[in-house]
């Protein structure tokens, strides 16, 4: 059986997932990889047979998306270019994590193709929406890479082929701890905006996570790391609390560890107000944005208490068994 995994390389939380669903696959069948925007920090253990343009976004320093940069970027011509020379009828199936190219080249093609993401878990609606339901980014989610077979990652079982998110293997044999300090991982804001904030809180200690600087530094009780895999996992597991986005990666990890947590979705990006709306089902503190309001927001959470919310389970080997099943379909 030979398979084409096709990845979206926007952010961490796709190769993420990606690194730790590979080395199932690789045992099962043979394998190549596909990856189209590639913005990501992490290293993948695999090489890309395939490498595209695909439909990227950029990402600000205020907490939201760069549209013009990322509309911009886009490249039409290349896009349909490369669905149609994507090599699709080459493989027995593909896997995209919403990912274009693949995706809508196995659709025209009618290649038998299963969207294994988090996004595909949007195709329910029993999965949380906040209130004002973007009719534009749900049609978005559906079609941005299509698929007739689908396989839902999110922090609840919500529906059918809904499953517990892939949790990095470091994570889940991470001994923890709570050594005290604030684990901080905001990508979306430059670094003046949070140490601003946070120095207005002395007695704590705050350990930032940013994509805007390439060496570490310190600025009183705040400490500010260049973005580092291995780093992060370390001051995750041994933190007392975290501040991150509402990325699905990151806010699934900190929920497998039963971490504290307050959560910033980003700027008119609607999967992470989709995120943030199932989190706060379970609990989570929620501030919508980071404005001179904050430190209010910011000081009542430090002083809460840590509620009591679901223990959520690692998917990984169970999304593989299905993924197997589906093909067999």
């Amino acid at each position: 059986m030979k398979i084409l995994y096709a990845i979206q390389g926007t952010g961490n939380g796709h190769l993420s997932r990606a690194i730790e669903l590979a080395p199932f696959l690789v045992k099962k069948a043979k394998v190549d990889f596909l990856i189209s925007g590639k913005s990501s920090e992490l290293r993948f253990q695999y090489p890309f047979k395939y490498m595209y343009h695909g439909l990227g976004f950029y990402f600000g320093n205020n907490g939201g998306p760069q549209y013009l940069k990322s509309i911009l970027n886009i490249r039409p011509i290349r896009l349909l270019i490369d669905i149609l020379k994507c090599p699709v009828r080459d493989y027995d199936f593909i896997i995209s994590d919403f990912e274009p190219v693949s995706a809508w080249a196995a659709s025209l093609r009618n290649v038998p193709c299963i969207a294994m993401s988090h996004h595909a878990s949007f195709l329910s609606m029993k999965v949380p929406r906040p209130k004002n339901i973007s009719r534009f980014f749900e049609w978005g989610m559906k079609w941005y890479a299509p698929s007739r077979n689908h396989i839902g990652v999110h922090y609840l079982p919500y529906d059918k082929d809904i499953f517990s998110p892939v949790i990095r293997n470091e994570i889940v044999e991470s001994q923890v701890s709570d050594k005290g300090y604030i684990t901080v991982y905001l990508p979306a804001y430059a670094d003046e905006i949070l140490i601003s904030h946070f120095i207005k809180f002395p007695d704590y200690h705050w350990k930032v996570f940013s994509k805007k600087t390439d060496v570490f530094y310190k600025q009183n009780n705040i400490e500010v790391y260049p973005v580092d895999k291995e780093r992060y996992r370390k001051e995750l597991v041994s933190c007392h609390s975290a501040i991150v986005g509402a990325g699905f990666q990151a806010t699934s990890e900190a929920l497998f560890l039963s971490k504290k947590m307050l959560v910033v979705p980003m700027k008119a990006q609607y999967e992470q107000k989709c995120n943030a709306a199932a989190l706060k089902k379970l609990g989570i503190a929620i501030v919508d944005h980071i404005n001179e309001d904050f430190p209010v927001r910011l000081e009542s959470w430090l002083k809460s208490e840590k509620p009591v919310y679901p223990k959520i389970e690692c998917g990984t080997e169970r999304i593989v068994e299905r993924l197997f099943e589906l093909v067999k379909i």
